[in-house]
């Protein structure tokens, strides 16, 4: 019995012990204190049993120099001033990736009509979904209405003018889109550059022209054109083929004329400005 108890405590605890045989919790069967061991042997490896008191004592030795060893090498600040870092590399790495893809597996985009079936509907599918599920939650929200959007959407193929203001990442096609020098496209609009119509995939041109404003979750249709200084609405659906002329405001689903655009101060640097108002 003795033999067969040893073995029992040589398998739990793996440092079998003559006290350990003797000391026996009152009342208490040793095949249910040592069968507790047996379960998570991990933990209780250690526990050297105390004869006065009869329990188990739990020393960590090991694990307290584990985490020791770790904290030596990499501190709070440390920690801090590597995640940011870490994160901001990984947005990087996922963002070469996606214009590597687009590049390699589309190529710069042209008015196009395809069959729903073509493998060049799953490929654009394919870098569609990169660039929504994965892209754009990870990296491109945090730059929205920043100028790094724009220099990744040009990487991408689009044509933006210069201080363009996007708070959006609604696009498709991105080489059929072209945006104006000073264009406001504000929160979720879409710039829709192609429409599924009877199981056909037909995609054109989006021009956004200078100065120009489309308005929070309007959605612009492709081959439509806003001249330069027009404005769209909030919530509004410029329809398939229409033009905008340059200086009016529309709204609504579809977009109806409104009225003409209030006549603006022309934008010119600060001294300049200074110099024509005297």
């Amino acid at each position: 019995m003795l033999a067969e108890w040893r073995v029992l405590d040589g398998i739990a605890a793996h440092s079998p012990t003559a006290a350990r045989t003797k000391c026996r919790l009152p009342g208490f069967p040793d095949v249910l204190a040592f069968a507790k061991a047996m379960v998570n042997p991990g933990r209780h490896r250690d526990l050297p049993r105390d004869s006065s008191a009869g329990r188990f004592h739990y020393r960590d030795g090991g694990h307290d120099s584990h985490r020791a060893r770790i904290g030596s090498r990499f501190s709070l600040t440390t920690v801090l001033f590597l995640l940011p870092a870490a994160y901001g590399a990984c947005c990087a790495a996922v963002l070469g990736v996606l214009a590597l893809l687009k590049w390699t597996l589309l190529g710069r985009f042209r008015p196009f009509v395809r069959p729903l079936w073509s493998t060049f509907v799953w490929r654009l599918e394919f870098v569609n979904a990169l660039y929504e599920f994965l892209a754009t939650p990870l990296a491109l929200e945090a730059l929205q209405g920043t100028p790094m959007l724009p220099w990744y959407l040009r990487l991408l193929g689009a044509r933006i003018g210069r201080r363009v203001y996007i708070h959006t990442t609604g696009f498709l096609e991105f080489d059929l889109i072209e945006i104006g020098d000073r264009a406001a496209l504000n929160d979720d609009c879409i710039m829709q550059t192609h429409l599924f119509e009877d199981r056909v995939l037909k995609g054109a041109a989006v021009r956004i022209g200078a100065d120009c404003e489309v308005g929070a979750d309007s959605v612009v249709l492709y081959e439509s054109v806003m001249e330069d200084g027009s404005r769209l609405g909030a919530v509004s659906l410029l329809m398939k083929g229409e033009r905008l002329p340059a200086g009016t405001v529309w709204a609504g689903s579809p977009a109806a004329w409104q009225h003409q655009a209030a006549a603006e101060a022309p934008a010119l640097p600060d001294k300049r400005w200074k110099a024509a108002a005297d």
